[in-house]
């Protein structure tokens, strides 16, 4: 095995620890950390535009339909200072919603 796979199976391990879906297949861990990382995103993205000063919106509009995710980011950090405790903050309600929710099913 590669560094590289080595270490996203090593993440991977820990989020289906963290997750409480070891006994899953590993298979069946990637896909849903994936969807989880998928929501987090998308909960983040709407809280970070909602934040984003109005008369730069034009500005984004362009920009996220030619650039790359890296120039997006830098654009959405130069006009919202906490943008990483958004993406943070966002990531772990996700989180916290699935494991409330796998409790519940349990």
């Amino acid at each position: 095995m590669h560094d590289k796979d080595e270490q996203l199976h090593k993440v991977t391990a820990l989020l289906a620890e963290q997750l409480g879906i070891e006994s899953l297949t590993g298979e069946e861990q990637v896909d849903i950390i994936s969807k989880l990382g998928e929501v987090a995103l998308k909960n983040a993205t709407i809280t970070l535009l909602e934040k984003l000063p109005e008369d730069t919106h034009a500005e984004f509009d362009a920009l996220s339909k030619t650039s790359d995710p890296v120039t997006m980011q830098a654009f959405l950090k130069k006009y919202i200072t906490d943008y990483d405790f958004v993406v943070k903050s966002e990531t772990e309600k996700v989180i916290e919603d699935f494991k409330r929710i796998k409790s519940g099913l349990s």
